[in-house]
């Protein structure tokens, strides 16, 4: 036996608490023609559904304000007073049921009603006369795509709250116990909370110092993973006081065994030290932006790259294509990402490396660069992780 609510039946009473276990769905059917109610009892029959009947739209408002909460809803169109039109917009309008599926039942079949019927929020549009295994049809699939829609929100909500507390733990475990080098300081402007930059900078207590700029492939969680294991090393390599080739080497080491293939770090490495009371840098750039060494107003140097980003090759001799200079107090070294040269303006126009450099040559402080870059982009924004850092002898 069929169980019907009727439409004068309180919202509240016993046959309406349908949040039981396994209850079958409950399906709110508002028509003002009792022929269509009759119809629709008999082709949604019980135990598979459970039919709620209102006689027009300020019933089935009133209904629903009293608590009835049904899974779908069987709108038509035509009624006195409200229409079904108006009736889906206030539903839609209402947080306690915008996410119910409506179906338009209507004697309408032109393609203005369907199309305004949709854009409303309606999830279909079925014809009169009706179709009882039509009707049955597409009711079961709109009550199993809420469902499944309802079940990937749920999925989508636990993924987004173990991605946040993976970005806390990650964003911790890639900050260095070191202090930073004395006269570094380090721009960085990031897409994502867990960007695949990383800057790292350290002085021993025999006032070597050491400089990291580092650019993993790729954005978010993949790219800052590498970022742990380098900020770990760094520490430990720094306290050793390694050479430049043997710092690369180790690096390049650990990170072609532990990461996978598509995952490397483009990277730029300075060593600075004092030799017979000069001040001599070593540097070397594995597929990074030149290396700029400043001195006043002119540009004295530009390191290039002399290797690939390290992790891709299992051997690469770092005894080959590094540069070492003479550096003098006041001199200013930079290290770069590709962030600033590659912003762009809507045109296509890139800020470029004479920009960046006569900007530096300025004197500006280095987080104006922000700005000056915003003002350069305009509308067209920033479109990828920018980190800068200035080492100061």
């Amino acid at each position: 036996m069929q169980q019907i609510i009727h439409p004068r039946q309180k919202a509240g009473c016993d046959s309406m608490k349908h949040k039981a276990v396994n209850r079958p769905p409950l399906v709110l059917v508002i028509d003002d023609e009792p022929i269509n109610f009759d119809l629709l009892k008999r082709t949604l029959r019980y135990p598979y559904y459970k039919v709620a009947a209102a006689c027009g739209a300020s019933e089935a408002l009133e209904m629903l304000a009293d608590g009835l909460l049904p899974d779908i809803i069987l709108l038509d169109v035509m009624m006195p007073g409200m229409d079904g039109f108006e009736t889906c917009r206030l539903l839609k309008e209402n947080p306690q049921t915008r996410e119910i599926p409506v179906i338009f039942i209507t004697a309408k079949s032109d393609s203005e009603s369907e199309s305004r019927a949709l854009e409303i929020g309606a999830v279909d549009f079925i014809n009169k006369p009706l179709s009882s295994a039509k009707v049955r049809a597409r009711v079961k699939t709109h009550l199993e795509l809420h469902s499944v829609r309802r079940e990937l929100e749920r999925q989508n909500r636990s993924l987004l709250h173990d991605q946040r507390t993976a970005e806390v733990v990650v964003r911790k475990m890639a900050a260095s116990n070191l202090a930073p080098a004395q006269g570094t300081q380090t721009l960085s402007l990031s897409l994502d909370p867990t960007c695949g930059d990383i800057a790292l900078s350290a002085q021993t207590v025999t006032g070597e110092r050491y400089a990291l700029l580092g650019d993993f492939t790729g954005h978010g969680l993949p790219a800052a993973i590498g970022s742990c294991l380098i900020s770990y090393m760094f520490e430990s390599l720094v306290n050793k006081e390694l050479p430049l080739n043997d710092f690369l080497e180790a690096i390049n080491t650990e990170l072609y065994k532990r990461l996978p293939s598509h995952i490397f770090m483009a990277a730029s490495l300075l060593h600075i030290d004092r030799h017979n009371n000069h001040i001599r840098v070593r540097a070397s750039n594995c597929g990074m932006p030149d290396i700029l060494h400043l001195r006043g107003s002119t540009t004295l140097f530009y390191g290039k790259s002399g290797h690939s980003p390290l992790g891709i090759q299992s051997e690469v001799d770092f005894t080959q294509n590094f540069y070492e200079f003479e550096a003098k107090p006041g001199d200013r070294i930079y290290l770069q990402t590709d962030g600033a040269v590659e912003a762009m303006t809507e045109s296509g126009e890139p800020f470029g490396q004479e920009r960046l450099e006569l900007f530096l040559h300025s004197g500006a402080p280095l987080s104006s660069l922000q700005q000056t870059l915003e003002n350069f982009t305009g509308s067209n924004g920033l479109h990828d992780d920018l980190s800068l850092m200035e080492i100061k002898i």
